[in-house]
């Protein structure tokens, strides 16, 4: 999870669908094509980039419509996986998960990739910062049910293509710094790019081999 920047301005629709109430519907085109625009068209929990089946998130439920507000709140709006968007659907969670757009998630979680195996760990021990990463951790390693084995391997698979190209990347850099590669790595690294948050950790703990990368992570 990576700090997003919203649109400051609610698309036109959620104003009209709002006056209908619980019949209203807060997932019109106007607001799906900006979520995804503002989402960098990836979930802001797993990160998965280029969702073929994307949902509207309610960052804060809204019941079944019996809260008005929270349903077409445009703050309250994200961009999620299917996959994601079922995890996050417990009472643990409500109102509890870190808002990535209003604060930075870099902050408060750290994102690891080692060998095949992902691990999400909370940096500070505030409720949001320890839920979001458990949230986070269970998009990759979730085994209750077929459905979420098969999904939460499919983020793995993605992720381990993600951070292979990565790796790839990164030591022909070090090896020949030319313009080219600098700017692949600046996308490599950019917020916008699909499991941004392993591949900037990675070089947050490894600052000593390339702290020339660190002006790529502000």
């Amino acid at each position: 999870m990576v700090k997003c920047e919203k649109s400051p301005i609610p698309p036109e629709s959620l104003a009209i669908e709002k006056q209908k109430g619980r019949n209203g519907s807060y997932k019109k085109p106007d607001v799906v094509e900006q979520l995804a625009k503002d989402f960098s068209n990836k979930c802001y929990i797993c990160e998965l980039k280029d969702i073929s089946d994307p949902q509207v998130e309610h960052l804060v439920p809204h019941h079944n419509g019996r809260d008005i507000d929270d349903m077409f709140d445009w703050d309250n709006l994200f961009f999620s996986c299917p996959h994601c968007n079922g995890l996050k659907n417990k009472q643990e969670y409500e109102g509890k998960i870190i808002d990535c757009c209003k604060d930075d998630p870099e902050v408060h979680l750290h994102c690891l990739y080692d060998k095949g195996n992902v691990s999400i760990h909370n940096k500070d021990e505030d409720e949001k910062s320890v839920l979001t990463a458990k949230l986070v951790d269970k998009a990759f390693n979730a085994s209750n049910s077929g459905i979420r084995i098969y999904a939460s391997q499919h983020r793995m698979d993605k992720l381990q293509h993600e951070i292979s190209l990565f790796f790839d990347t990164l030591s022909k850099y070090q090896k020949l710094p030319s313009e080219g590669l600098r700017n692949r790595m600046r996308l490599l690294l950019s917020r916008k790019s699909a499991f941004a948050s392993f591949k900037r950790d990675y070089i947050r703990d490894n600052l000593e081999k390339y702290e020339n990368l660190l002006v790529f992570l502000q």
